[in-house]
């Protein structure tokens, strides 16, 4: 097991359920800390509690009225959503629970339910932390070697030697018609921070989703190039230092370093077509961004099928954002990143929830006007179904929430 795989975090009148609970997981074969268990005379309270966190895979924390107005529970939530833990939030007492964890599914553990409760943390953890010796690949059996066949050997070698005089003979070919291809067919080169995506149809929409993306479309769109990750506090912070943007309207992340590389959130559409204009690009528009999001094969997600944390950073996850850029795996096929998740993103368009059964077939820029502008890609906080590449989401192009940003483009729309 991890040590101290588990952290418990409480408010000091819950003690007793915190401590029945440390109980009941190191029975179970976990490992837990709950902020006493380990401290001994002489040591500081914040080390300790911090180098336990560090020290762990998963933090729960007992939710309560008095958990909810604890200053410790705050932080140590705080300091354990900037280490990436897995949040597990277990209902103790009825209270309103907070808006950090009001994406995240809670196990209720009130009254007589805890019992039941105790179980359902057991299945999550043993599926989130399986035992480490279990987990470890076994090596393949070695295979017993075979006697040296020197006739074979001979063979191969006399093969060998005809590819290499065959190879000498079109090496001079071979070199001039690579030549005469590559003259005609220049591969385009993205700007620094962008791909490519080339011109031609891709289909756009979805039957399986909501009914703002049907009717499903084919659409032709020029070349154009789209930001690789979603805009950082650090670039935007540029454009602000600038004079050319806005500050966001909430800074708590902004103006914390440890956050330089995590996507600017707070932030209207008027802010990010500001900041797209002061880069010398602008907004993508909707099926810009759907295409750079899916290419042609109609995929769910960036990657294709399916869903995990491995790919991008969604409800289910553990935390906030994450660093642009991460999530590698989740990349699309024109080598873009976070385009599902992370944070929603705004795109240039009006929003009209009719649009795709007039929206023409090359090039279409959205409505001419509106009320919403659009947003896409869905956000940390989203279940899957949001975070499809065919998703699509509206609001008042002056609002600013804490999981939307936006990325750029460039090229004639």
């Amino acid at each position: 097991m991890y040590k101290h795989a588990v952290f418990i975090s409480y408010s000091r009148k819950d003690i007793d359920v915190a401590h029945q609970l440390a109980q009941d997981l190191e029975k179970a074969g976990f490992e837990a800390w709950w902020d006493i268990s380990d401290l001994k005379g002489g040591d500081a309270w914040i080390r300790t509690i911090q180098a336990a966190l560090k020290a762990s895979k998963y933090f729960i924390v007992v939710l309560s009225p008095d958990a909810v107005e604890s200053e410790w529970v705050e932080k140590e939530y705080t300091y354990a959503i900037g280490l990436g833990l897995r949040i597990i939030p277990i209902l103790y007492k009825k209270c309103e629970v907070p808006m950090a964890f009001a994406n995240i599914q809670y196990i209720d553990f009130r009254g007589k339910r805890y019992e039941r409760g105790l179980q359902e943390l057991f299945e999550i953890l043993r599926v989130l932390a399986p035992d480490e010796e279990e987990a470890r690949p076994v090596p393949p059996p070695a295979k017993p070697r075979r006697p040296v066949n020197w006739e074979r050997v001979g063979a191969i070698a006399g093969v060998i030697a005809v590819l290499i005089a065959l190879g000498a003979w079109l090496a001079p070919n071979v070199t001039n018609l690579l030549s005469t291809w590559l003259s005609k067919t220049p591969t385009p080169s993205a700007p620094p921070g962008m791909v490519y995506v080339p011109a031609g149809e891709f289909i756009m929409g979805s039957d399986e989703g909501d009914s703002d993306e049907r009717p499903v479309h084919t659409v032709y769109l020029d070349a154009f190039h789209i930001d690789r990750t979603e805009v950082a506090n650090a670039q935007y912070q540029a454009c602000v230092e600038a004079g050319a943007c806005d500050a966001p309207s909430n800074t708590t992340y902004y103006d914390n370093s440890n956050y330089a590389q995590h996507p600017v959130v707070h932030v209207s559409w008027n802010d990010a077509d500001a900041y797209c204009q002061w880069a010398d690009k602008r907004l993508p528009n909707e099926a810009e961004w759907e295409k750079a999001a899916r290419s042609t094969d109609r995929r769910t997600y960036p990657w294709g099928g399916g869903i995990d944390c491995d790919y991008a950073q969604y409800g289910e996850c553990s935390g906030q954002t994450v660093p642009v850029g991460s999530k590698l795996k989740g990349i699309s096929p024109y080598g873009a990143l976070n385009m599902a998740g992370n944070v929603l993103e705004w795109v240039a368009d009006w929003y009209d929830s009719g649009y795709y059964s007039q929206s023409p077939p090359r090039n279409p820029l959205g409505p001419g006007s509106g009320e919403f502008r659009g947003l896409r890609g869905g956000s940390w906080d989203n279940r899957p179904h949001l975070v499809r590449t065919a998703g699509r989401f509206w609001d008042n192009p002056s609002t600013r929430y804490y999981d939307v940003g936006f990325r750029c483009a460039r090229g004639s729309p």
